[in-house]
């Protein structure tokens, strides 16, 4: 099934071909062994996180595929509850669920949505069994699930099969623990990536073992594995310790040479969300290689890294903020409404503002897309134009306080001050409707959260 050879086939015989095979594999699934049901998920997640597959509803084959990855589901957490199924195999597992529900990729993000972005995931797709790796007791699970959470990530691919629920991982997560032992970095990495990007809370127990029974070994890590097990953690909102921080640091100086542009911006992302700042000095030498490296960086890498030093607290010098500047401005037209709202707090956080060139390019490209944003980018970006001083035209403010007033009962308490504070700093006169609007959604989630209190 690699995707390469399905290309000779065109898309139409790939479709068919697949179709063919997925019926086949469906009637034949209870002979499947425990490696090869894993294979077999891994493959169907492969083709779905590389677009092999045609979108849901469109082609009939690929109803059969999405029957057959459901199916296959379902038989990977009963080998898994009898004890069948390796570490490697719980590793391909958990990626291709990953994968398959549509959640596989990193944002670029700010306090509301998050926007996709690519990971280094791809390569560290399979587990290992051969030893080394974690040592601990294998039999003491302890608490392992804390809680699976829905990730509201916008810009996320369809998902070709609906998220398991918590019943599943728990079947997943309690032999996945007894092996722990077995897995290597790329192992270990596949596993708190896609139980983080799946929305898995594991149990704070269980990531403190995990995470001190790795130190001895992240020198072995690469720089894919490095920058997941920190992006895990920033999906899992599982901070770690100084200690834990300062030998990642100590490590990764020393493979900074081979981090590619997007293991940079990951990094920098994961570490600037868990207000685990980079310390000075390496920090310094992240900065320098992603500007050596700010062509290759794709629209979401390049706001992620803006994000990243920006809750980092850490202000770049004047060529590197130009340099970004620069590269925000030729990718602006790439980036979600979301994530443009990012890259603006980002740069009132960063007392950075806009060159007239880019903010007129920015309003422009907003405009048109103000009806469909949500309530949160509507008051971020209100605010950071609040803090920047950068007051709008008078046709485009009208079009936002038309935009903010017909989605102003799906604000929440912080997105109401954020856009007011914003409007009043600008000297903006709402009218009478619009401030109505707003003291009726004030009040009533001042009454909300008092019963909440209550």
């Amino acid at each position: 099934l690699r995707p390469e050879w399905l290309e000779s086939a065109g898309r139409g015989g790939r479709h068919q071909l697949l179709e063919r095979l997925c019926n086949a594999s469906s009637k034949r699934l209870p002979d499947f062994k425990p490696r090869e049901l894993a294979m077999l998920l891994w493959a169907i997640g492969q083709l779905h996180s590389v677009g092999s597959l045609a979108p849901i509803g469109s082609h009939h084959g690929n109803r059969v595929v999405q029957a057959t990855a459901e199916a296959a589901t379902d038989a990977a957490a009963r080998a898994a509850q009898a004890g069948l199924l390796g570490s490697q195999e719980l590793c391909n597992v958990l990626w291709a669920v990953a994968k398959l529900s549509g959640r596989s990729t990193p944002p670029a993000a700010n306090t509301a949505a998050f926007q996709g972005q690519r990971d280094s995931s791809s390569s560290s797709r399979n587990g290992s069994t051969q030893a080394g790796g974690l040592n601990g007791d294998r039999h003491n699970a302890g608490p392992v699930l804390a809680a699976v959470v829905e990730q509201n990530w916008s810009g996320r691919p369809a998902p070709l099969i609906a998220r398991p629920q918590r019943a599943w991982f728990a079947s997943i997560l309690a032999p996945l623990h007894a092996q722990l032992p077995s897995l290597q970095p790329v192992g270990l990495a596949t596993v708190l990536l896609s139980l983080g990007q799946l929305g898995v809370r594991p149990h704070r127990y269980w990531l403190r073992r995990v995470l001190s029974s790795t130190q001895h070994f992240l020198p072995m890590c690469g720089p894919g594995e490095l920058s997941n097990i920190v992006l895990a953690l920033a999906y899992m909102g599982f901070v770690p310790d100084w200690a834990w921080t300062a030998r990642w640091c100590r490590v990764a100086a020393l493979k900074l040479p081979a981090f590619r542009s997007q293991e940079l911006a990951n990094s920098v992302w994961a570490l600037g969300r868990l207000r685990r700042p980079l310390p000075g000095p390496l920090l310094t030498r992240f900065l320098v290689a992603s500007a050596a490296q700010s062509d290759a960086f794709a629209a979401s890498e390049t706001a992620q890294i803006l994000i990243g030093v920006a809750k980092m607290g850490y202000r770049p010098d004047q060529s590197w903020l130009l340099l970004f500047t620069a590269a925000f401005y030729r990718q602006l037209p790439c980036m979600s409404t979301a994530t443009i709202a990012s890259v603006c707090a980002s740069f009132a956080a960063l007392g950075q503002r806009m060159p007239p060139i880019l903010l007129k390019r920015l309003l422009h490209h907003l405009e048109p897309k103000l009806p469909n944003m949500s309530p949160r980018s509507l008051a971020t970006i209100m605010h950071s134009f609040g803090m920047l001083a950068h007051r709008p035209p008078a046709p485009w403010i009208k079009s936002y306080l038309a935009a903010t007033s017909r989605k102003m009962h799906s604000f929440l308490a912080g997105d109401l001050a954020s856009c007011l504070w914003g409007v009043a700093i600008l000297g903006i006169r709402p009218g009478s409707s619009w401030m109505q609007n707003f003291v009726q959604r004030a009040t009533f989630t001042l009454l909300q959260q008092q019963q909440q209190q209550q």
